[in-house]
């Protein structure tokens, strides 16, 4: 059985937390641990969505100890299933793609690699959620915040979907 933590939107004190913490870190480990908690996120959303039978949704998804051996385990994966399922939109999936680029990119970086560097702004340069801000919201231009900014509007729109997923779902067993 799975121990994550429950998702429980934007407000918690989790996810506040969270902010802070990525907000501390380097460029590394900004895209590094902000898509690894956006991965975290659409485990749990997908997970509201199948059977009332965790140890196979756990062997279906994985989790932090099985990986990305489960049939969903990875981030790319599992993008592609909440889309497929109608659990996030198209702006969100190719948000979600596009962090999940720049967090491999970190990840398996070469020295020296920041949001500083052409390839990191032109990734962030393509993220779409914060053009659905209101207009009056000034813009914001340097790469890292874009990406930090889409981290947290995704995590909130993933955590609300979550909610809705809880309560409007009903989970069945197998017959």
């Amino acid at each position: 059985m799975s121990t994550n933590p429950p998702v429980d939107g934007l407000n918690s004190e989790d996810s506040k937390g969270f902010l802070e913490d990525l907000r501390r870190e380097t460029d590394r480990g900004a895209a590094v641990v902000g898509g690894a908690w956006l991965d975290e996120q659409l485990r749990q959303l997908l997970a509201k969505r199948l059977i009332d039978k965790p140890d196979e949704v756990e062997e279906l998804l994985g989790s932090l100890e099985t990986g990305s051996y489960a049939p969903l385990g990875s981030f790319a994966a599992r993008i592609t299933a909440a889309y497929c399922m109608g659990l996030i939109t198209e702006p969100m999936r190719n948000d979600l793609k596009t962090i999940a680029k720049i967090r491999n990119r970190f990840a398996h970086r070469l020295p020296g690699l920041t949001f500083d560097s052409a390839i990191v702004k032109d990734f962030c340069n393509t993220l779409v959620t914060l053009g659905e801000l209101p207009a009056e919201l000034p813009k914001i231009y340097r790469a890292r915040d874009q990406f930090m900014c889409t981290v947290a509007l995704l995590m909130q729109r993933i955590g609300m979907n979550t909610l809705q997923a809880e309560h409007t779902h009903e989970r069945r067993g197998l017959w």
